[in-house]
């Protein structure tokens, strides 16, 4: 590859016509209002698209997307996560999940806390409350739901689409229920989904065990047919260490 082509991060996994949207933005970032740095032209080789144009230094990994990615936490609530039955591996979760979400702001993307209510969770319940062990801000946005998919009728994807994020980052409470659905249905919306595999988890249910369920949605959501946008699965350590390594 030439001296002046630099390879944009391919880290959303989608087609050759997403990959030169990325490097259109990219470049938009790095280029514009800089002297002589004007026209844009753009390839792609090895299945990674790049702007024929020197560039500034290489920016962090995957900084060229900050804007673009968000953190989901899905229903990690106070009710579901610490009452009987209590929740598989709670503590852990709520861990791991917190240094997700301080991973999420180091690099400068949106944390979202999506929070579900029904008749048997009702809202201002005591249960209702997301988990008080969590790491959240006062600006962080919470978006409520009643169903199990978090985009049905609720302003999820409004919200996404304002702010331009195309990558989500998944983790939360209940693995085989509303991050299950959310995943599937964020794939099939055209989100780039990486799941973190240890940030969510469930509760023993009649036939399986919590960490059975979880391991096999970790397995399942990797091998799940999504043409053209095949959802990641990652532990959190290798999210944090920037391996892409489905």
């Amino acid at each position: 590859m030439p001296a002046d082509y630099r390879v944009v991060p391919s880290c959303l996994r989608r087609g050759v016509g997403h990959q030169l949207s990325i490097a259109r933005r990219c470049h938009r970032r790095q280029h514009d209002d800089i002297p002589g740095r004007s026209s844009r032209r753009y390839t792609v080789r090895h299945g990674r698209a790049v702007c024929g144009q020197p560039c500034p230094p290489p920016l962090p990994k995957e900084s060229c997307l900050m804007s673009a990615t968000a953190l989901l936490v899905i229903d990690f609530q106070y009710g579901l996560i610490e009452l009987a039955p209590r929740a598989t591996r709670g503590a852990e979760t709520l861990a791991s999940l917190n240094r997700l979400i301080a991973h999420a702001r180091a690099c400068g993307h949106r944390v979202l806390f999506i929070q579900h209510h029904e008749a048997e969770l009702p809202r201002d319940s005591e249960a209702w409350q997301l988990h008080p062990g969590l790491q959240r801000q006062p600006d962080d946005p919470v978006i409520e739901k009643t169903a199990a998919d978090s985009f049905l009728d609720t302003s999820l994807r409004q919200y996404l689409d304002s702010e331009e994020i195309e990558n989500l980052w998944v983790g939360g409470y209940a693995s085989d229920f509303c991050v299950d659905t959310t995943v599937r249905r964020a794939a099939s919306l055209g989100y780039a989904v990486t799941v973190v595999a240890d940030a969510h988890t469930c509760k023993d249910r009649p036939h399986a065990s919590g960490e059975t369920l979880v391991a096999h949605l970790n397995w399942l959501w990797a091998n799940l047919a999504v043409p053209g946008n095949a959802i990641r699965v990652l532990p959190l350590a290798a999210l944090q260490s920037g391996d892409d390594a489905a």
